[in-house]
C-alpha cells in the first residue's frame, strides 16, 4: 500500500495522541485487593470487580465488586460486596467478568463460567455467561450462557453502540471478536482477530479521542526457568480485529511473580492487573506506568 503525506501527517498526530507508557521497569505497584487467587479486575464508571477465591481451600471462583474511593487505596476502605455467587446461581465457578454499560444504561457483566458439578480445569466445560444489572452491579440476573467453546470475555461498546465481544477459543486459544448487537446479548458468529502474537485475557476498548479500539492483554513470556511466565502488552486496531503493537512488556512481574488479567483504569497511565510476587498467592493491583517512552507507530494494513 502506497502512503500518501496525508497519511504520513496523520500517523504522527496519531503517534502524539497515543498512551505514552513506558516498558516494564521501574513501575509503581499497589496492592489493593489481597487474597489468595484474586484477579481478573474490570472497571466501569467507579466500580471495580474481580473474581477468584480469597482463601485457600475455597472452591467456587466468584465475583466481587466494590465502589472506588481511591485507585490506590487498598480494599478493607472500600464499600465491597458479593455481585455473583456461583451457588446461588446454579454454576461451580464465576470469574474473569468484564463491565459494559449499554447505551440505555443497563450494565453487561461478561463472565467465564463452569455449570454445577463440572471440572473447570477441563477446557470444554468453560463456556462465556452473561448477566445484566441495573443498579450499578450491586445486583445481578442469573447468568446465562451465551457463547460455547470460548472463555476469557474481554468486551467493549463500539462507536455504534453495537458490544463487541473477543473470547479466546476453548479448543486452542483461537482469538475471535463477535458483534452482540446494542443490546450486547443477541451475538453474532465469531471473527478471527489477527494479532502479530497469539494472545489471551483480552481487554479491549473503544477511545473516542483516538478514533481506535485499544487492548491489553497477556502473552507467554516464558523462560528456561519459568516456562509459563506471562507479560502485557498494549495493541491497537482501527477495526477491532487487525492489531498492531503499541508497546510489549508493559508490565513484566520479575520470577517467581507473574503479572495477569489486565484491566483499564480511569487513568490513562495506568492499569489493573492481577499480581503475584511470590509465585504462590494472586491479587489485583493498580500499576502506574512511568512516561518515558512513546509507543510505536501504527501499522497500515
Amino acid at each position: 500500500m502506497k502512503l500518501t503525506l496525508s497519511d504520513i501527517l496523520a500517523g504522527v498526530a496519531l503517534l502524539l495522541a497515543l498512551p505514552v507508557w513506558g516498558a516494564a521497569p521501574n513501575l509503581q505497584h499497589h496492592l489493593i485487593v489481597p487474597g489468595h487467587a484474586l484477579y481478573s479486575p474490570s472497571f466501569q464508571d467507579g466500580v471495580l470487580c474481580w473474581g477468584g477465591f480469597g482463601e485457600e481451600g475455597d472452591l467456587h471462583d466468584t465475583i466481587y465488586c466494590a465502589d472506588v474511593q481511591d485507585p490506590f487505596f487498598p480494599i478493607f476502605g472500600w464499600n465491597m460486596w458479593v455481585a455473583l455467587n456461583p451457588v446461588s446461581t446454579g454454576m461451580n465457578l464465576i470469574n474473569d467478568m468484564n463491565l459494559v454499560i449499554r447505551q440505555d444504561g443497563v450494565w453487561l457483566g461478561y463472565t467465564t463460567c463452569v455449570g454445577a458439578g463440572l471440572n473447570g480445569f477441563v477446557l470444554e466445560n468453560n463456556k462465556v455467561c452473561v448477566s445484566l444489572s441495573t443498579d450499578r452491579a450491586r445486583t445481578w440476573t442469573k447468568p446465562v450462557i451465551l457463547v460455547d467453546g470460548a472463555w476469557l470475555p474481554g468486551a467493549t461498546r463500539g462507536p455504534d453502540g453495537h458490544v463487541w465481544l473477543f473470547t479466546n477459543g476453548t479448543d486452542f486459544g483461537e482469538q475471535t471478536r463477535r458483534d452482540c448487537g446494542p443490546d450486547g446479548v443477541t451475538c453474532g458468529p465469531p471473527v478471527s482477530v489477527f494479532t502479530p502474537f497469539f494472545y489471551y485475557n483480552m481487554e479491549v476498548r473503544w477511545n473516542a479521542d483516538l478514533g481506535l479500539y485499544e487492548m491489553v492483554a497477556e502473552t507467554f513470556e516464558g523462560t528456561d526457568t519459568d516456562p509459563d511466565a506471562s507479560a502485557i502488552d498494549y495493541l491497537t486496531s482501527a477495526d477491532g480485529l487487525i492489531w498492531g503493537v503499541g508497546q510489549e512488556d508493559l508490565v513484566r512481574q520479575p520470577e517467581p511473580g507473574w503479572a495477569i488479567t489486565p484491566a483499564f483504569s480511569p487513568d490513562p497511565h495506568m492499569l489493573y492487573v492481577g499480581e503475584s510476587v511470590d509465585g504462590k498467592t494472586t491479587g489485583v493491583s493498580a500499576v502506574v506506568l512511568p512516561d518515558v517512552a512513546p509507543v510505536a507507530l501504527p501499522v497500515w494494513w
